[in-house]
């Protein structure tokens, strides 16, 4: 049934990956605040001076947060196969490890450099990222919880 709490966790899942279209994934700025860099899921700004140095488009990291999403939403709306949603479950999960090491080894061999080295950035989206991560984890247990009770129902009949 759509309104188990698991179904709460896994829409909780995909509203926070559909999040990280609106916060940066990674940012980073001076002391003196005249130089930022900023990583979006689908681009990279570095402004210094309240000019843009630098603009680069990144594709690659988009569709995994949409695919991410899709698999949460399709995760959700398929709660009559409870192994499905499972299945759907692992995958999202792996989507998401993908997604998360990529980016930050993205940031680290590109962005991270750029400028003031020895200073690191902060990596606000990434926390969302977990955050979803956290979610599917309780949704799981939730699905496993409710398959077990349907077994055990089936073994009394």
């Amino acid at each position: 049934m759509i309104q188990r709490i698991q179904s709460v966790f896994l829409a909780l899942a995909g509203i926070s990956v559909l999040l990280l279209f609106y916060i940066p994934l990674w940012t980073k700025s001076s002391p003196q605040g005249d130089q930022e860099a900023t990583l979006y899921l689908w681009k990279f700004v570095h402004i210094k001076g309240g000019e843009e140095l630098s603009r680069e488009i990144i594709y690659y990291f988009v569709p995994l947060a949409l695919a991410s999403a899709a698999l949460s939403f399709g995760s959700l709306f398929s709660y009559t196969n409870r192994l499905k949603q499972i299945k759907l479950n692992a995958i999202n999960s792996l989507v998401l490890m993908v997604l998360t090491l990529w980016s930050v080894y993205h940031v680290i061999t590109n962005y991270e450099k750029l400028f003031l080295p020895q200073q690191r950035g902060h990596y606000y989206g990434f926390f969302v990222i977990i955050a979803a991560m956290l979610f599917i984890t309780l949704a799981n247990r939730f699905i496993r919880r409710d398959e077990k009770l349907v077994r055990s129902a089936d073994r009394l009949r």
